[in-house]
């Protein structure tokens, strides 16, 4: 029972830090298309 809760840890561990990666990157990707909008609009 022990090693079944154990495997099952392990695996929330990993979705939830792949899901912090995942959103991450996507703030990371949204902040710098953010970012960069006024300086397209400032150039043209």
């Amino acid at each position: 029972m022990k090693k079944i809760v154990e495997k099952i840890m392990r695996k929330a561990v990993y979705c939830v830090t792949l899901s912090i990666v995942c959103v991450g990157l996507f703030v990371g990707w949204l902040a710098c298309l953010c970012l960069n909008e006024p300086d397209i609009e400032y150039e043209e």
